[in-house]
């Protein structure tokens, strides 16, 4: 009790002594604890399915983006990945589930994140996709599964290949851990959308093993002009690998 009572004194001391700042800009983020209002009213909403994947085939039965992925959102993606600012996700998460709530995406039985092989969650401590999947589960008080599908395979980054090159690069490499309990529908969640490779992978994995239908849902597309498709060029180490 003391403790708590210490804490409520303590941390607006230290919030007025050293204000946190945005990530985005380094000004006072007065909007929440690493972003301030402007650079959150830059987050530019997309809100419909990449106008690329158009694939007459696809498994996926539909597809949709918040954000486009201009250099906002990229900052709060490389964080999220990269620097363990795992509450990114969830932030990003609770924004599409306020977007999407009144959307088809409501009725699906549950939300599966796209999994990081074990080798890539040991280096982050997590998985981005979850943390995502979390915040909008967290709106839509949809169960998120997340022992239902496993990557299998260690992939290579995929931010240097084009479409043919990605797709081959991930086949294969998801396998269906539970197969008892199959949903009759899943919305696949991840960060970003660009080929479509990597959710069409997981997606056609489901469908074998029961699943009727299958969404995506992402947080940032740069599928907004065709022109832009890889004009946001990340690190080696930034594997935008969907």
């Amino acid at each position: 009790m003391k403790k708590n009572i210490l804490r409520r004194i303590i941390n607006p001391l230290i919030d007025w002594l050293f204000p946190p700042r945005c990530l985005i800009c380094g000004k006072v983020a007065l909007f929440n604890s690493y972003l301030c209002h402007d650079c959150f009213f830059d987050l530019e909403i997309f809100g419909k399915a990449p106008h690329s994947f158009e694939a007459e085939n696809s498994v996926i039965d539909e597809v949709s983006s918040l954000y486009k992925f201009n250099n906002v959102m990229k900052i709060l993606i490389h964080n999220l990945k990269y620097n363990k600012c795992d509450y990114i996700g969830t932030f990003l998460g609770n924004q599409m589930g306020i977007y999407y709530k009144n959307t088809s995406f409501k009725d699906y039985d549950c939300i599966i994140p796209i999994p990081l092989h074990r080798v890539k969650k040991d280096m982050r401590t997590y998985n981005q996709a979850e943390q995502i999947a979390n915040g909008i589960s967290q709106v839509f008080e949809m169960p998120v599964n997340i022992g239902l599908l496993k990557r299998s395979v260690f992939t290579e980054t995929q931010t240097k290949l084009n479409q043919n090159e990605r797709q081959e690069n991930i086949k294969g490499a998801f396998k269906i851990k539970n197969k008892k309990d199959i949903p009759s529908s899943a919305i696949l969640i991840d960060d970003v959308f660009t080929t479509g490779a990597t959710t069409s992978e997981a997606a056609n994995t489901l469908k074998e093993a029961g699943v009727k239908k299958v969404g995506v849902l992402t947080a940032a597309t740069p599928l907004f002009s065709r022109h832009l498709k890889f004009v946001f060029e990340m690190d080696d180490s930034e594997d935008v690998d969907l």
